[in-house]
């Protein structure tokens, strides 16, 4: 992703929103990466926050983050006229102890970036912003293999890990 180092406040004013919660900052939105490319989940039914991560889970996608719902917008500037959409994977708790997410909204004529309350539940217009999770692994996996400079003693000490793994599970059994 071409904004993947990119800070949140770099990609809200690329986004140019006509308004946005003051509160949504990288302080209460301290996310640090775009996990890969966003997609759109409608669930076609009324749904909590929870049963609608679950279903994301079910079908392949991970709850996108505050970072990939801004550079969602500003790649898809005009979809958030079309219905509003949801961002549950990132979360913040404010001082009244609400549990708030970020939201695409529109207006008469404008685009917002606002917060929603996480345990209030989506209506059947809403649109959650998900990223699929097997893209996810693979590029952490990426990540971590580029950290490593030995892969070879790497992958020797994972298959001594296994080969004892198994030692002690065929133990446990009796």
């Amino acid at each position: 992703m071409k904004n993947k180092l990119q800070g949140l406040k770099y990609l809200i004013k690329k986004a140019k929103f006509d308004w946005v919660n003051d509160n949504i900052t990288p302080k209460n939105f301290p996310d640090k990466h775009i996990r890969g490319k966003v997609e759109l989940i409608h669930l076609h039914k009324g749904i909590s926050s929870e049963d609608a991560i679950k279903e994301m889970y079910e079908k392949g996608y991970i709850p996108a983050n505050i970072l990939e719902l801004v550079q969602f917008s500003i790649d898809n500037p005009e979809k958030q006229r079309e219905f509003p959409i949801v961002a549950l994977g990132s979360v913040w708790q404010c001082p009244n102890g609400y549990r708030l997410v970020t939201c695409l909204y529109r207006g008469v004529s404008e685009r917002s970036l606002d917060l929603a309350w996480f345990g209030g539940g989506w209506g059947s217009s809403y649109r959650f912003a998900a990223c699929r999770k097997e893209t996810y692994d693979e590029r952490l996996k990426e990540r971590i293999l580029d950290r490593v400079e030995d892969r070879d003693a790497l992958f020797l000490r994972i298959s001594e890990l296994e080969t004892f793994r198994k030692k002690v599970e065929s133990m446990l059994i009796i």
